[in-house]
This record gives structure tokens, C-alpha cells and sequence, in this order.
């Protein structure tokens, strides 16, 4: 099973099961919600894995859903080695976060959402090859992203999050989430 196969499987699988989170109805996040994440990153459009962190503010609700909005920032950070070659990519993106979080009655524990993300990436290149010879080179330039997960919480404050990224953010994101 390829790599690609892989991540449409999971991306489909998501998107079904957004109609149902839609038609049940709990209190995991609603209007007013603030909620801080702190994930491991990896793949994506950028090789190697990083950290991130994202904060969400419940703002509207939509129906039983509700809408959220925010902000993200990773660093992933990909090393390679090619016998005295070495060439290190970074990667830091910064996004605000729109989400559209589906309540699930039966589920007053888990908070499954999707969205999108627009901002800018800033990436560097840096080798170990004398700068005459060597190609180190930096950019800035937007970047868009969507995104879809789900928060499972634990208690009342402390959750466990994970989320699956196309575009512009990584592609996985795993870690802790803490309502403030």
C-alpha cells in the first residue's frame, strides 16, 4: 500500500464521517472555547518533522457546529547527508486557522473538525559547500492548507489531539490540546 493511498484512504474516511458528526449534538466545543495544541509534525509537502503549536477561539456557532478560529505556527526541519554533503531544509509555516467543529452527541468527549488555513511559509535551504559553490537560499511566500482531526478530551482542561494536513501545513499532527 503506497504512501498516497494511504493518506486519501484517511482524508475520505474523515470526510465521511463529517455528515454524521454533523447530526448529533454535544458540548465539546462551542462559542466562547479556548483551546491551545502542542503536536509533533511530519510530511506533507516538507520532508523531516518538527513541532507546532495552534490556538482556536470558538466564535460562531453554525447549526449545531461551530465554527473556530485561530492561529498556527510549526518548524519542521529535514537533514540529509551524502557522504560529505550536507544539506539541512527548514520550514516554519504561519497560518490563521479557520475550523468547523462537528459535535457528536454519543461522543461528548471527541471533537472532530475540518477547516483551512491561508498565511505565509518561510523556508531555508543551508549546505555545508563553501558559499562560491554551495546553494543556500531562503523565500517567504503564502501558503494554503486544509485540515481536518479530532480532539479526544480527557478531562475537563487536558485532551489528546490528532490531525491530518494537505497543502501548505503538515500533514500530521499529533499531540496534547488544553481548553484555557
Amino acid at each position: 500500500m503506497t504512501a498516497r493511498f494511504t493518506r486519501l484512504a484517511v482524508a475520505a474516511a474523515l470526510v465521511a464521517a463529517l455528515p454524521l458528526a454533523a447530526s448529533a449534538q454535544s458540548k465539546t466545543f462551542t462559542k466562547g472555547d479556548r483551546v491551545a495544541s502542542i503536536n509533533f509534525l511530519t510530511g506533507g509537502d516538507y520532508n523531516g518533522s518538527g513541532v507546532g503549536a495552534q490556538a482556536e477561539w470558538g466564535l460562531l456557532p453554525i447549526g449545531k457546529a461551530t465554527l473556530g478560529i485561530g492561529a498556527f505556527v510549526g518548524y519542521v526541519k529535514d537533514s540529509q547527508t551524502y557522504g560529505s554533503f550536507k544539506g539541512s531544509n527548514k520550514v516554519m509555516p504561519i497560518m490563521a486557522v479557520g475550523n468547523i467543529h462537528f459535535p457528536i452527541e454519543s461522543q461528548p468527549k471527541l471533537d472532530l473538525y475540518a477547516g483551512a488555513s491561508v498565511g505565509f511559509v518561510h523556508w531555508s535551504w543551508d549546505t555545508n559547500i563553501p558559499s562560491s559553490f554551495g546553494y543556500d537560499a531562503s523565500s517567504t511566500d503564502s501558503g494554503f492548507g486544509i485540515q481536518g482531526g479530532a480532539r479526544y478530551w480527557l478531562g475537563s482542561k487536558l485532551g489528546v489531539n490528532g490531525q491530518i494536513g494537505f497543502g501548505d501545513i503538515p500533514l500530521l499532527h499529533a499531540g496534547i490540546s488544553f481548553k484555557f
